[in-house]
């Protein structure tokens, strides 16, 4: 009913437009009800078609449809039975559309796909004209809701047909430490898991250090379609740098052994020759800083926010990011770093920060100080200096006003080689200064409000980027590091499935390295990528991968591992058959199958064009443009 009322109003809208166009928009000319009616006609053809009108007694026979399962779930041994379930309903006369987290021939192969989305697909099957339609599946849909507002809304017959796979399950969804692992004691690891089907009602839980067995217990397992918490200590290491850690689910009789592994890497102690940020008052300087400056180096990243007059907050990627530590292990990580950045300095900083920039070589300092606040402009005349290299090509007029400029002198007794003016005019103030020096390089900002920069579009994010990379260059100029020499490496080491590996690569984007994958002793890919951030790879299917890095010109760039995740979600959900509203279930769309949609009729697409066209070959005719 409601959309007869929508449909007929259409009409009336229609034929209002269509005269009000001819009758006082245009000059009238003869034949203007004719050309009126033409309008008239296309509009309401159109407003059918959008509002998915049917017409009874269609002559077109509906297609049956068949959407078959391949996700995950129904790989393995049920392949087999669902690959000769498909054959049969295509002698049938069946059409066989396959679905998983897509639909068609776009949906991905047997046994790959880690999400199986119903709603998708019926909606595509109702769009086509069918009918009939039978879903063969395992019933592990990821979108139950959806699937049954599809179903109400399109009032299709459907029958499910089930395909048993996947019975007897237990696997692993979270794997992760609450602070990262040490050679000095013991951290506690969290694992989340789950099972589904019959079978124990137990599992032995693992957890190896490389190829080394650090614990073991026995957990009890939760009931199918729950998940359960548990918490185990890992003993400290003797090894340093970065560490494999695997954990893996042991559930006697388990047809599902995807899910029953997970991966993390995690970087035992400090790391030599990582950058490290302390930020004594944070903003939100450091949170746009840190990636970029990550991104520009390829060094370990390490942040700590200050919140607490001995307490610090990790900040970072992944396992980086835990519990808070004291000053201590601040300043144990600190030592020996590349690059030291210290945000929001003042003259009351604890005198172990000001011990780390004096002994540091490469420091840059983010005074707190706000100096003079206002819209501060930076100026597009940019000096000579070793930064300046950066910003050829670039506009700097129109990026986002710092918010301050610091006065006075500068602390390190550098030249400015970047300049704003209040509101655009004025004399210039310098807002970034080099020192080099006997004891070292400083970099100085003597500004507040960079972080807008990285925060808006592309072109200030990238003149962000310019700015912290040609600074990086000169600091790490004298060790040969940064500025399209540092570690080229995978944006996480953990990838989840289903997405493409993402690798940082340092440098300018004119630098390319080539990068090769490989698995045990196959090699499955090599990609030339280019320099200047976080760049995009290809998906891989689950496993453990190694990977080198060369430059173009044959150096070194990089090596070592990386994971990329199995899903455990696949398994995750109970079978269920959407619910179909109407009698005896699934026999909704029995009684509108003596009708068609528009839509689904060609020549109505056919109708319309020809409306069209007449229409404006009628006005050229009587002198209308």
């Amino acid at each position: 009913m409601t959309r007869a009322l929508l449909f007929i109003t259409a009409m009336a809208a229609a034929a209002g437009y269509a005269g009000w166009v001819y009758s006082r928009m245009e000059v009238r000319v003869p034949g203007a009800r004719i050309l009126a009616g033409l309008r008239f006609s296309s509009l309401t053809l159109l407003a059918a078609l959008l509002l998915d009108v049917s017409v009874p007694g269609s002559p077109l026979e509906p297609e049956r449809w068949a959407l078959v399962d391949v996700s995950a779930s129904t790989g393995g041994d049920v392949a087999t039975a669902v690959a000769t379930r498909r054959a049969e309903l295509e002698d049938a006369g069946w059409r066989v559309v396959p679905f998983s987290s897509s639909v068609g021939d776009g949906a991905a192969a047997a046994g790959s796909a880690h999400h199986t989305l119903l709603a998708p697909a019926l909606a595509r099957a109702a769009e086509a004209g069918a009918v009939d339609v039978l879903v063969v599946s395992d019933l592990r849909f990821h979108d139950v809701v959806a699937a049954e507002s599809v179903l109400d809304r399109t009032g299709l017959h459907v029958i499910f047909e089930r395909v048993e796979g996947g019975g007897t399950n237990a696997g692993i969804t979270t794997f992760e430490f609450e602070t990262p692992p040490s050679r000095g004691e013991a951290v506690p690891a969290r694992v989340e898991f789950f099972s589904s089907g019959p079978g124990p009602d137990s599992a032995l839980l693992e957890i190896r250090e490389e190829e080394r067995l650090v614990a073991s217990r026995r957990v009890a397992l939760p009931a199918p379609g729950r998940r359960a918490l548990t918490t185990v200590q890992v003993p400290s290491t003797r090894r340093e740098g970065r560490v494999r850690y695997e954990a893996t689910l042991r559930r006697d009789g388990d047809d599902y052994p995807a899910d029953d592994r997970a991966a993390v890497y995690a970087q035992v102690d400090r790391e030599e020759g990582a950058l490290v940020l302390i930020s004594l008052r944070p903003d939100w300087e450091p949170r746009v800083l840190q990636p970029v400056l990550g991104d520009a180096s390829g060094l370990e990243t390490r942040g700590f926010l200050r919140i607490g007059a001995d307490r610090f907050a990790p900040t970072g990627r992944g396992i980086d990011r835990g519990a808070p530590v004291g000053a201590a292990a601040v300043r144990a990580t600190a030592e020996g770093a590349h690059v030291l950045v210290v945000h929001g300095t003042g003259p009351d900083d604890p005198e172990w920060v000001a011990t780390l920039v004096r002994r540091s070589p490469r420091v840059v300092l983010i005074p707190a100080d706000e100096g003079t606040p206002g819209e501060w402009y930076v100026s597009s005349e940019v000096p000579a200096s070793p930064v300046a290299g950066q910003f050829v090509g670039v506009t700097l007029q129109g990026l986002p006003p710092l918010l301050s400029v610091g006065g006075g002198a500068d602390p390190a007794g550098g030249d400015a080689v970047l300049g704003a003016q209040l509101r655009g005019t004025g004399p210039l103030s310098g807002v970034l200064t080099l020192h080099s020096g006997p004891s070292g390089r400083v970099a100085v900002t003597r500004a507040t409000g960079f972080w807008r920069w990285g925060m808006r579009g592309d072109g200030p994010r990238d003149v962000y980027r310019r700015l912290w990379s040609g600074v990086l260059g000169w600091l790490l100029e004298d060790v040969g590091v940064g500025s399209g020499t540092g570690e080229v490496r995978p944006d996480e080491w953990v990838t989840p499935p289903g997405e493409p590996v993402l690798w940082r690569v340092p440098g300018a984007a004119v630098d390319t390295v080539v990068v090769a994958v490989t698995r045990g002793d196959t090699l499955v890919a090599v990609d030339t990528l280019a320099g200047g951030g976080t760049v995009g790879g290809r998906i891989l299917l689950p496993g453990t991968y190694a990977y080198t890095a060369s430059a173009a010109g044959g150096g070194p760039r990089g090596a070592g591992r990386f994971d990329v995740a199995s899903d455990a979600g696949e398994m995750l959900p109970l079978p269920r058959t959407p619910s179909i509203a109407g009698p005896e279930g699934a026999t909704r769309g029995a009684a509108g199958g003596e009708s068609r949609p528009l839509r689904t009729l060609p020549w109505m697409y056919l109708l319309v064009m020809a409306l069209l066209s007449a229409e404006w070959v009628i006005r050229r005719r009587v002198g209308l443009r």
